[in-house]
């Protein structure tokens, strides 16, 4: 007896291909989003990294105002603000890598007082102003920094002539108008351009302190060498009325 079937074997009925194209089909639509989506952030990334070099500067400089700072391994320091209101300003001749422009940068000569007796100890000062209005970096190693103390034109010391071990880089950040001060003691030796003594201390007259960070220098400052007390012979500081008791006792 035969059995009427119209059906293949193994073929599926036809609602299963159905869905099976669908789920394909969905499939299709969500790899095809996802790899719109990636087009469009790289189109972004893209944009970004092409900015114009202004805006990035801009950012930078905003950046180094939110309190970046840092301090010179001086005797003392003290820093200034000009109140700029947090704007960003424009971007100087030099600020692409962070630092101050030149013309920006006023260094100060200064001595901690006018005159000294021979053989005294100086303090001698160097310092730093960030004239620009913005914040930006100053390199102020000690590799950079000159003290030259001179009479009439002739220098009679200068900290170059005996420089001596490693000189390491110190770019700090200097927020607009910012001050900052380095000290240097000197005990007044005299000595040549190889370090070595010419006098036992200054002779008294007038003399000069430049100091320097770089290329940029100072204005001269003026300090005073006192001639030393002379000593007055034994004997001549005592009264007159004295002298003679003495004289009539010797007789």
């Amino acid at each position: 007896m035969s059995q009427n079937n119209n059906s293949r074997p193994g073929r599926l009925p036809a609602s299963v291909y159905r869905r099976r194209r669908i789920t394909v089909l969905g499939l299709a639509v969500v790899v095809l989003a996802l790899f719109t989506v990636g087009i469009v952030l790289l189109a972004q990334g893209l944009t970004k990294n092409t900015a114009g070099p202004g805006e990035s500067q801009v950012q930078a400089g905003s950046g180094n105002e939110q309190g970046q700072d840092g301090s010179q391994g001086g005797a003392g320091e003290s820093d200034g603000t000009n109140g700029a209101g947090g704007e960003p300003a424009e971007p100087g001749p030099d600020e692409a890598s962070g630092k101050c422009p030149t013309e920006a940068v006023e260094i100060s000569a200064k001595t901690d007082k006018p005159s000294y007796k021979p053989n005294s100890v100086i303090k001698l000062e160097l310092g730093v102003t960030n004239k620009h209005n913005a914040s930006c970096a100053i390199d102020v190693g000690p590799q950079k920094q000159t003290f030259t103390v001179k009479k009439d034109k002739d220098t009679v010391w200068s900290s170059a002539f005996c420089v001596s071990g490693e000189q390491k880089d110190q770019t700090q950040v200097f927020v607009a108008g910012a001050n900052k001060k380095s000290v240097l003691p000197w005990d007044m030796i005299p000595t040549d351009d190889k370090c070595n003594r010419t006098k036992d201390t200054l002779d008294p007259g007038e003399y000069t302190l430049v100091t320097k960070l770089g290329d940029i220098e100072s204005q001269p400052a003026k300090f005073v060498v006192e001639k030393p007390e002379e000593k007055k012979p034994e004997g001549e500081d005592k009264p007159a009325g004295e002298e003679k008791t003495q004289d009539k006792e010797q007789n």
